[in-house]
């Protein structure tokens, strides 16, 4: 039986645990012959190019090309937008809470530090109407029309200020007793 079992091993049918596993070209699997595999590109081609139109793009209207609006700047104060987001966000926080004038001197800040933000020139406005500071609010107002004049909320700042311009224009009313 050791001499069948030794005859075995050296033939390569019996491989020992200890051995590495050799085979013979005759007893490997029969696979399919390996053939190169096409070289497929990294990333679909490229889409063609439109055709130029024969007709002209026409130009964007002059509203769309306006320069941005001049900047506003205030002595001693450097431009900070981090410290100006800031600034609006406490001040959005006093606004709700109505405690209005906190959130009006944190809205003044927050436009000192970025003069190009309408939203804080708005809120300033709209914070001393309801402190009802008329100058004030109306000054705001005006100079966010000038500096602002294509913004969202240019329309409804348009009314307030028509709104104040007709209570102040009104009598005042007699006091009853």
């Amino acid at each position: 039986m050791n001499l069948l079992f030794a005859a075995a091993l050296a033939l390569g049918f019996l491989v020992s645990p200890a051995a590495p596993a050799r085979r013979l070209a005759s007893q490997r699997l029969a696979t399919q012959p390996r053939l190169p595999s096409p070289q497929l590109p990294s990333h679909p081609p490229a889409p063609k190019a439109p055709a130029p139109s024969p007709r002209p793009v026409p130009a964007p209207p002059a509203a769309a090309s306006a320069p941005p609006p001049k900047p506003i700047y205030f002595p001693g104060h450097r431009y900070d937008p981090k410290r100006a987001r800031h600034d609006y966000r406490v001040g959005m926080l006093y606004f709700h809470l109505r405690q209005y004038r906190g959130a009006l001197s944190r809205f003044q800040g927050a436009f000192r530090h970025d003069p190009h933000n309408w939203r804080a020139l708005y809120q300033c406005g709209r914070t001393a109407s309801k402190l009802r500071r008329w100058p004030q609010a109306e000054r705001d107002w005006r100079l966010f029309l000038e500096a602002f004049p294509h913004s969202p909320k240019a329309r409804e700042v348009r009314r307030r200020l028509q709104k104040i311009r007709r209570q102040r224009k009104a009598a005042p009313r007699p006091a009853s007793l």
